[in-house]
């Protein structure tokens, strides 16, 4: 099973080329891809997600790496992380088959090994 937890959509800007919306109880609100400074190796994130504050500045609240499924349709792989939270939070954002240009964000909770009845993901 797999939960929508927002959306993204494509800008015509080079620097920030990503926006929309995260509504989770561990992220909310208005988000901006920029494309990250750190991208020195392959496995390196491709944009830093800032979160828009209520006095227009911005913070960082995680990383997300460009990646193609095997037909070559873009998606993207994200990390949200900070203090608040005691782990990270691991979402995908694939193409919306109804709006070209859009994405949306979901989780999907890891699957368990068949035979495992503990009740708990392996990880």
């Amino acid at each position: 099973m797999s939960y929508k937890y927002g959306n993204l959509n494509k800008l015509d800007n080079d620097q920030w080329p990503y926006r929309g919306k995260i509504a989770c109880s561990l992220v909310r609100g208005d988000i901006i891809f920029k494309k990250s400074s750190e991208k020195r190796s392959q496995g390196a994130p491709d944009y830093d997600i800032m979160r828009r504050l209520p006095d227009n500045g911005s913070e960082m609240v995680g990383k997300a790496w460009e990646k193609k499924k095997d037909d070559g349709e873009l998606f993207f792989s994200m990390q949200f992380d900070g203090p608040h939270m005691d782990r990270p939070l691991n979402v995908s954002a694939f193409q919306d088959e109804s709006n070209k240009g859009s994405f949306n964000i979901v989780w999907q909770r890891p699957r368990q090994p068949q035979g495992d009845s503990s009740g708990v993901a392996a990880e």
